[in-house]
């Protein structure tokens, strides 16, 4: 699976409502490179649950990303632990976002392999 990439489709009922795109570092681990939630289905758990799908269907000891100030908040609800990276761009902070089964719970409702809202 390393090197693999993945694009997963979240929706309900007939409706996409979010994707989550992520690539695979290790067996155990991998990188969001995308995630986004419609703007009418936001604050409704789908993109954690989309993170936590993939952690429990590929067991996962790791799931990672790097992202911006707009997106912290999202991650840190989540679970994850986030360093700076400081202005990794000009004017711009950047932030690494990791979230590690060893030593954090998932939080909320984690949904059920095959489920995602």
């Amino acid at each position: 699976m390393v090197g693999q990439s993945l694009l997963i489709i979240g929706g309900k009922t007939d409706e996409i409502v979010g994707c989550i795109g992520i690539e695979f570092v290790s067996p155990l681990k991998c990188e969001i490179r995308h995630i986004a939630v419609n703007p009418n289905s936001r604050n409704q758990q789908i993109g954690s649950n989309m993170i936590y799908f993939i952690m429990e269907q590929f067991q996962l000891d790791s799931i990672f990303a790097e992202t911006d100030k707009d997106a912290v908040d999202f991650y840190t609800s989540t679970g994850f632990t986030n360093t700076s990276l400081g202005e990794k761009y000009l004017g711009v902070e950047r932030f690494h976002c990791e979230f590690n089964t060893k030593t954090t719970t998932l939080k909320n409702n984690p949904i059920r392999i095959g489920e995602i809202i």
